[in-house]
């Protein structure tokens, strides 16, 4: 009996591990694209980095909003703070950029994760960042309300405002809220800025988004 309860022990945690291994190779798949791009184009110097989860990633007209800036996207669907920590050395890889555009954190919140365990996880990723990327500026974008996940809109807020509090003791760490070109008088994200899903954006919606950040992303770069 004791033999057979071993057994299924070692059965259940070689699943797990396959499970997990599976999840973090799904992820591992992005990451040596992005490292095949720097093997063929060369590591950058001086340039923006956009990094995150989707909002990132789907970001198609980012070159032309960003039209006269050197910008690298480094977005992957689905990324979680979890996810950009684990993976953040090999993300920067040897580049050197002159900023980095963050924003994660709405996966960890509507995967279940708390306010306070995604708070921690973006502690975690200063530490990170800090360590991997010197006196680098960076700016990290607020959780965005849509639709499809209004239900998280407070999670999100509480969670973005513990965020704000500790970045902004940081000499070279800027937050930004770009929420308010996202929703309309009565407080309600608007519709015609999503696309089909209600949770990622159309390019009027990130035409609200540049409006506010691409001043943000020129001062800062100035006042380097």
């Amino acid at each position: 009996m004791k033999s057979s309860y071993t057994t299924l022990i070692l059965i259940l945690f070689a699943v797990s591990s396959l499970f997990a291994q599976e999840d973090v190779n799904e992820f591992e798949k992005e990451i040596v694209a992005f490292e095949k791009q720097d093997a063929k184009n060369g590591y950058q110097k001086d340039f923006i980095l956009f990094t995150g989860s989707s909002s990132i990633r789907l970001w198609k007209t980012m070159e032309q909003d960003m039209e006269g800036l050197d910008i690298l996207n480094r977005g992957f669907g689905g990324a979680k703070l979890s996810d950009l920590n684990l993976f953040w050395e090999r993300i920067i890889g040897e580049h050197d950029p002159a900023l980095v555009v963050l924003y994660c954190g709405e996966n960890d919140i509507n995967d279940g994760v708390s306010v306070e365990e995604t708070f921690s996880r973006f502690k975690e990723f200063q530490k990170k960042y800090k360590k991997s990327s010197k006196k680098i500026p960076l700016i990290y974008l607020a959780m965005k309300p849509s639709p499809s996940r209004w239900s998280k809109w407070e999670n999100f807020q509480a969670t973005d405002q513990k965020i704000e509090k500790l970045v902004n003791k940081k000499k070279n760490q800027t937050y930004i809220d770009l929420s308010s070109t996202m929703l309309t008088d009565k407080g309600k994200p608007k519709p015609e800025i999503f696309i089909s899903d209600s949770l990622h954006m159309n390019e009027l919606g990130y035409q609200g988004w540049t409006e506010k950040l691409r001043p943000l992303i020129e001062s800062t770069l100035e006042n380097e």
